[in-house]
């Protein structure tokens, strides 16, 4: 049961909205999942602000066995 972040939903990186819809996760777990570290890091612009993730990093997020 691969999941994988469709290109459809973005450009070359996914936006923080592609992971709250692929992940069924609000806007507040993705940033805690980020500071936790639980999440890749994302891509930010020079001023500080998330520009999103690079796709194959998301894909391999992804596609890592879960652990419960």
């Amino acid at each position: 049961n691969q999941r994988s972040y469709n290109p459809e939903m973005g450009g070359r990186n996914a936006p923080k909205y592609a992971l709250m819809v692929i992940l069924n996760r609000s806007r507040s777990t993705i940033g805690r999942w980020v500071n936790q570290k639980q999440l890749p890091e994302p891509l930010r612009h020079e001023n500080g602000r998330l520009i999103g993730w690079r796709r194959r990093e998301i894909n391999s997020f992804l596609n890592k066995p879960q652990t419960t």
